[in-house]
């Protein structure tokens, strides 16, 4: 959008004011409200390729590198089990306070920064919270490989945590500014597949780098990484609409001498501190106890990657015992069909993409409920993977590994068609306010993720492999009803929720446009 210049020769005052606002990128939505232009080059939906692309590449790969994905999965949280295993005995504590210092009360950090980071970026903003976290978090990864005692473990690995919620819960709501429900099928695939591959590279990383040179250089190298990604925060660009709205209209009050009669519609004011205590910062807690979607998402997605993050502590064990007898770095290795099976979950996305097309061309509205037939695969899938895997595995059955790395393909694959399908429906229904509603899902899905390893390997011992697994399978033989839940009731639901219907009142009244590009 070229902006034209303002006129020197105008002598009626309303057509300067009018020239102002235009000249600020504005444009009057009613009397005395203002609002985006329409097809405005500047609308985060209305950026070039380039630069959502880059934008989306910057805040993915924070994520694929800090957070446990959905409270569970990413490199730095995934090779918490490797150091501690390490670091545990050169502090002088045991194996369960081990996994606690170094995994669990990462995730509780983690849980902890989801409720209060998405309210905040929904308030003031994304990118001065992404700037934040990644030097923070670089800092506090030095704490953890210099400290001299388990204390100092624990603060790190608390406040890195509390810091990775921002990358984990401020991206879903970043990904919706910057891309209509159509493009958001690749955009959070994408975003699944970055951040799930920690759950398989993470564990192989930690293994051979405590194995070589130690378990500290985990943090050292992660110290080094994330405060080059802080540097590449730098140059990424605000997406919340709301914000650069505001910033125009302050220049246009500064500017013009009708300041005091134009506001914008901005569903995130806060008034006062008070006002965003007790509305924007209570928003996630209340939408888990109130929104009928939000909390059924949320107990059966913490319940599933609970799930998965259980086979991260899991995995080594069955692989190191006999008839196996991989070594520590080579059961890592069993990480791998995992991964795999994250990238083959692009195939319900293209049937998402074509689906989606052949509805537009109709005429007919995209509704969250159509980008939902991937998870009526997912669920069965996982459910297959899981019975499969525990009786293919030692003690009570011997099979060659190949036979049990197999079904960790379709495990693979249904995590991440559970990652793409749900995080993508909170995102399409509650649109503006989806970090809000996903920080729901990711509060529960940490507490219960960073609660899991305390006990795995007590399940696992006490009960055999086969009969603990079996377990884990039986909870998702339960879930396959949940895709028949949601297409034949989602509609009823959403429609039922006043929370939804106020998100896309609010979305269209501040001016959000369909992307042209990208």
């Amino acid at each position: 959008m070229t902006i034209p210049q303002l006129s020197q020769t105008s002598t009626d005052p309303s057509l300067a004011v009018h020239e102002q606002v235009r000249h600020h990128g504005l444009e009057h939505v009613k009397s005395k409200q203002l609002g985006w232009p329409e097809e405005d080059p500047n609308h985060p939906r209305n950026w070039s390729l380039w630069t959502k692309t880059f934008n989306l590449t910057v805040i993915i790969s924070l994520e694929t590198f800090t957070y446990a994905k959905l409270s569970k999965r990413t490199l730095i949280s995934a090779t918490g089990a490797e150091a501690a295993e390490a670091g545990g005995p050169e502090y002088g504590v045991g194996s369960v306070v081990a996994i606690f210092c170094y995994t669990s009360i990462y995730l509780y950090g983690q849980a902890i920064g989801g409720l209060i980071f998405s309210p905040i970026s929904e308030s003031f903003g994304r990118k001065p919270l992404y700037i934040s976290s990644m030097f923070l978090y670089s800092g506090f990864c030095i704490m953890i490989g210099t400290t001299p005692n388990i204390s100092g473990v624990i603060i790190g690995r608390f406040f890195s945590g509390l810091l990775s919620a921002i990358p984990t819960i401020v991206v879903a709501g970043s990904i919706e500014d910057m891309f209509t429900a159509e493009k958001r099928v690749w955009t959070i695939f994408a975003w699944g597949v970055a951040a799930n591959i920690g759950l398989a590279l993470g564990p192989i990383y930690g293994s051979y780098i405590t194995y070589h040179i130690g378990w500290r250089w985990v943090f050292w190298i992660a110290a080094i990484v994330t405060f080059c990604q802080a540097i590449l925060t730098l140059f990424i660009r605000e997406t919340r609409p709301s914000q650069i709205l505001k910033k125009r209209l302050g220049r246009l009050n500064a500017n013009t001498t009708a300041k005091e009669s134009f506001t914008i519609d901005n569903p995130d004011a806060t008034p006062s501190i008070q006002t965003f205590i007790t509305e924007s910062l209570t928003r996630p807690t209340k939408l888990l106890f109130t929104e009928p979607i939000v909390f059924l998402v949320t107990i059966m997605g913490s319940i599933a990657y609970s799930q998965i993050y259980l086979l991260t502590v899991a995995l080594p064990s069955i692989y190191t015992q006999a008839p196996l007898n991989f070594s520590r770095e080579k059961s890592s290795l069993s990480f791998i069909p995992l991964a795999i099976g994250f990238f083959l979950d692009v195939f319900p996305r293209f049937y998402d993409h074509f689906l989606l097309k052949r509805i537009k061309a109709q005429g007919r509205i995209l509704k969250p409920e159509h980008k939902l037939r991937g998870f009526a695969i997912g669920a069965p899938l996982l459910a297959i993977g899981l019975w499969w895997f525990a009786w293919t595995i030692p003690p009570d059955v011997y099979a060659p590994w190949p036979v049990s790395f197999a079904p960790l393909i379709l495990v693979g694959f249904a995590t991440n068609e559970f990652d793409a399908t749900l995080t993508g429906y909170l995102t399409d229904s509650y649109t503006i306010f989806s970090a809000s509603a996903f920080s729901s899902l990711g509060f529960t899905r940490a507490m219960m993720s960073g609660s899991v390893p305390l006990f795995t390997n007590q399940m696992y011992s006490g009960l055999g492999a086969n009969k603990a697994t079996s377990i884990l399978a039986s909870v998702a033989t339960a879930f396959c009803a949940a895709p028949v839940l949601f297409l034949n009731y989602g509609e009823r639901l959403r429609e039922r929720s006043s929370f939804a219907k106020y998100s896309r009142e609010a979305e269209k009244s501040m001016g959000i446009v369909a992307e042209r590009s990208g």
